[in-house]
């Protein structure tokens, strides 16, 4: 019978030797660390959006409250709404230009941790 016996290599036949594991153990290593890298990254990357998407929206709730209430003649105020922790809103009623005092520009600026985030600007008349 031409069966191969256990632990006997055929001509030719050759074993990984340490040194190709070793290669192969460290060309893994390298790809595990970069996908983990990237994974990481993704990740804070999100947190930064969802904190503008957050700092967006409240901006816009800002300015639909304003829009809801009652003309206020400058040099008046609007009341802010409640931001959640971390956030702080302001809010500018400016007079436009050609001394209509019928017509403000409200602008909001939404701040996360003192750095201003995004602002909205909308125009308000009173009707």
């Amino acid at each position: 019978m031409g069966g191969v016996l256990p632990g006997k290599k055929h001509r030719g036949q050759r074993g990984s030797s340490l040194l190709e594991t070793l290669i192969a153990v460290a060309i893994m290593g390298t790809a595990v660390v970069a996908f983990l890298s990237a994974l990481s990254t993704a990740s804070m990357s999100m947190g930064t959006v969802s904190e503008s998407e957050v700092a967006r929206n409240l901006a816009v709730s800002q300015l639909e409250q304003v829009r809801a209430a009652a003309f206020v003649p400058s040099p008046g105020s609007y009341s802010v709404i409640a931001p959640p922790a971390g956030y702080s809103i302001s809010l500018d009623v400016l007079p436009v230009s050609g001394g209509d005092t019928n017509i403000q520009l409200i602008r909001t600026t939404v701040s996360v941790g003192g750095e201003a985030v995004v602002y909205v600007e909308d125009i308000k008349v009173n009707r």
